[in-house]
């Protein structure tokens, strides 16, 4: 299975694959593992990392951490 773009060059159309769907389960299970790691690091250190190797999904898993734990002290379950 693939995402297929339709184009019409002149009168004919053309239809090619963008991403094959094997393709598209390899990048989001890359986003969601730098995500998971950001998210890891902000509940259980609270230390961002310098570097990480998809540091844009990182931060923004590392960002909803942080919410989260602040939620989690307003609420009183952590100290």
């Amino acid at each position: 299975m693939a995402l297929m773009k339709l184009s019409r060059i002149g009168g004919k159309e053309m239809v090619e694959p963008i991403i094959v769907l094997d393709e598209v389960k390899v990048i989001v299970d890359t986003v969601l593992s730098a995500f998971e790691d950001g998210v890891a690091d902000a509940l259980e250190t609270g230390d961002l990392a310098e570097y990480h190797p998809q540091m844009h999904y990182y931060k923004r898993g590392y960002d909803f951490g942080i919410a989260q734990y602040s939620e989690l002290k307003k609420f009183g379950v952590l100290r």
